[in-house]
């Protein structure tokens, strides 16, 4: 790894730590777009953390989530009670990555990014709609094989969700 500063705390990683955290995303966004939701919880160590948040909460230090699951067993939860017993409008979430921020890792190897995203909802009978921007802050861990999230804290720019908040992000 490369330690070129560019920001406080942020580096110019490896071009292949870049590659491997793009298909990270891209599987992880692939996986919700399919609505996968079975899936969804695999990205995650078994100790994992994922919350949804507004900007306004984050940055006031407000443990408002919309979303908040503290283990990977509490998202499976989330995704068995969605498939049983949530009734919502059929709908889609498109999901566009942005920039990709690479903090230096700790000296656990806890890798730190920042990916800004656009999410684009389609509901039957109504034209898409942007849904969400705004950006995650996650901890990825190397296992290996493949990375997986320590804990990914999604934070949407907006005051408010225009409809529901039914699927992660």
């Amino acid at each position: 790894m490369s330690s070129d500063k560019t920001r406080a705390g942020e580096m110019t990683p490896d071009p292949t730590l870049r590659a491997r955290l793009r298909e990270l995303y891209d599987d992880y966004f692939a996986c919700l777009e399919d609505q996968d939701l079975e899936r969804w919880p695999d990205f995650f160590v078994e100790s994992g953390f994922y919350s949804v948040q507004s900007s306004d909460n984050h940055d006031n230090g407000l443990p408002i989530c919309d979303i908040f699951c503290d283990s990977a067993a509490m998202m499976r939860d989330r995704a068995a009670a969605l498939r049983a017993t949530s009734v919502f409008e059929a709908r889609r979430l498109r999901h566009f990555p942005g920039a990709l921020r690479i903090r230096t890792p700790d000296a656990d190897g806890t890798i730190h990014a920042q990916l800004s995203y656009l999410a684009i909802e389609s509901i039957v009978g109504d034209p898409p709609a942007v849904f969400s921007a705004g950006r995650s802050i996650d901890e990825i861990v190397d296992l290996g094989t493949r990375l997986c999230f320590r804990s990914r804290r999604v934070i949407y720019d907006h005051s408010y969700i225009r409809n529901s908040l039914v699927f992660p992000l």
